[in-house]
């Protein structure tokens, strides 16, 4: 799970200096923030999910998708997709439920503290 950590911060650090344009030191100052509203529309994702409003849930994933490529994630964007396409059918539910814990897995490294990442810590997220 490290070794996951600290590849997906690398993709986004390399990500945030090539597209933004930003140095160093703004990634690190960004990215926190970034990952706070990943994880922020996660939580929300889940409450939406339990609620059964799939509409809702479905505008949510769409945001969650644009916070990924954000951050240049573009293999979990895609995933987060096809929980879009599941919820456009209210009896997909359970299949997007089950989409949703396996993101929240391929999610898992960057949720612990990352110490690959100096800003952050507890207090950032």
């Amino acid at each position: 799970m490290e070794e996951q950590r600290y590849l997906y911060l690398e993709i986004m650090r390399q990500h945030m200096q090539e597209f933004y344009l930003l140095d160093e030191k703004q990634v690190e100052e960004v990215l926190p923030r970034f990952l706070r509203t990943l994880f922020q529309y996660m939580n929300q994702l889940e409450v939406l999910q339990q609620q059964g409003d799939v509409a809702a849930l479905a505008k949510a994933s769409h945001a969650v998708r644009g916070t990924l490529l954000n951050l240049g994630l573009f293999d979990l964007a895609e995933y987060i997709s096809e929980v879009e396409k599941q919820c456009a059918d209210p009896c997909d539910l359970p299949a997007c439920h089950s989409l949703l814990v396996k993101l929240r897995e391929k999610l898992q490294p960057l949720y612990p503290v990352a110490p690959a990442c100096t800003n952050l810590d507890q207090e950032a997220l």
